[in-house]
């Protein structure tokens, strides 16, 4: 029988529906907006980056919903919205109204992938031109436009990181809570935005160089991935199309698809990218040093600072507010989202006493322990009471 999702897993997709639609309008408006000041090239590139997306994410969309060999008028309507790009929106539009609960945790997973897909194929390269673009002369956009529409790009590849999850492959164990995914939104907040920060100020002075330096970083975390201690095993060019997919993820944020213990990956990842952001602002103030503009050193505050902010979060997330933290099974809830959260040292001090069902007797009074019906008489010995008894 069809029902309401619960009201987390209700809300969760409300906002998620609300930032994939507002960053794609404020993109196309960014790009009308550099159609206008004539800037062709720019032009090209974010149409182009925007119309790729698109395109990817309504394929990846249809295909999934072709596996399961649907029939009729419907399969018909909904391949229609796919051919005019609408095929996301019908997936978010499903999920707030009645759905069989059984295929929700399929829904969202297919939603996580889409959202990822959307968030660096055209939220994270947006991001970086319009903060290159925001400090600009009179022949940029208007600056409030690239102030908001780079806000919602950078929330929306925060938010595709916060609620993606590991378990995309065990659906039966996708759970989430809205206490982590806040702190998980803060925690690649605070590292996306250090890394931006960093790449568009290199950017800004060094113009396409850039692109070598992210294709270096990408080769990098490529033959990282392709070590002979990979977690990503199975026919070689399927491996080779994952790892190269996550090392293009790798360039902004960290994202972990192991069962076992990664902290020894993590670290190394996060120090390497570091050390990355400290030499691209370096090489930025050489540049700019003897023309200094105005707060130029908000720049390496911000890329060290955020930086810092950010992994403060994610020790938290993983003292307090993983999934691991949840008082019930994963396969409890309904939805995907666990509204209840609560660590298990807390829910012990909480738990009622059970009252005993049988009566225990108290302990004894004294420190003999021979019950007192085998106790001789104080007056007489054990062998007076028995041959009393025997008269």
């Amino acid at each position: 029988m069809a029902e309401f999702l619960p009201l987390c897993d209700l809300l969760f997709n409300i906002v998620s529906l609300a930032a994939y639609f507002c960053d794609v309008v404020f993109d196309i408006l960014v790009v009308y907006a550099l159609y206008e000041k004539n800037l062709r090239g720019l032009f090209t590139e974010c149409l182009s980056a925007i119309l790729l997306t698109t395109l990817v994410c309504q394929i990846l969309s249809l295909h999934w919903y072709l596996k399961h060999k649907p029939t009729g008028f419907k399969c018909m309507f909904v391949i229609g919205l796919h051919v005019m790009q609408l095929g996301v929106l019908w997936r978010y539009a499903r999920l707030l109204i009645p759905v069989q609960l059984g295929s929700v945790k399929g829904e969202v997973r297919d939603l996580c992938i889409l959202r990822l897909v959307h968030g660096f194929l055209q939220a994270a390269p947006m991001l970086l031109l319009q903060l290159t673009l925001l400090p600009g002369d009179e022949d940029s956009p208007p600056a409030d436009l690239l102030t908001v529409s780079a806000s919602l790009s950078l929330f929306s590849v925060c938010w595709a990181l916060a609620s993606f999850s590991k378990h995309v492959q065990h659906i039966e164990q996708l759970v989430l809570t809205w206490l982590g995914v806040a702190s998980q939104l803060l925690w690649r907040a605070g590292t996306v935005t250090a890394r931006v920060i960093a790449l568009s100020a290199y950017a800004a002075s060094y113009k396409t160089w850039v692109i070598l330096v992210l294709a270096l970083h990408w080769a990098c975390m490529f033959l990282w991935l392709l070590s002979p201690k990979s977690p990503f095993h199975g026919q070689r060019g399927r491996k080779l199309g994952v790892c190269g997919l996550i090392a293009g993820v790798y360039i902004l944020a960290y994202i972990n698809l192991q069962e076992k213990p990664h902290r020894r990956t993590m670290l190394i990842f996060y120090i390497v990218m570091l050390l990355e952001n400290c030499l691209l602002v370096g090489a930025w103030l050489a540049a700019v040093w003897p023309n200094r503009p105005m707060y130029w050193e908000l720049v390496p505050i911000l890329a060290v600072g955020l930086f810092g902010v950010g992994i403060i979060f994610m020790l938290l997330y993983y003292k307090f507010f993983h999934v691991k933290r949840l008082m019930e099974k994963p396969t409890q809830p309904p939805g995907v989202f666990n509204c209840r959260f609560s660590s298990p040292t807390a829910s012990a001090l909480y738990r009622k006493k059970k009252k005993p069902t049988t009566f225990v007797p108290p302990p004894g009074l004294g420190p003999v322990a021979v019950p007192f019906w085998r106790r001789p008489l104080p007056s007489s010995s054990e062998n007076e009471g028995s041959s009393v008894g025997s008269r």
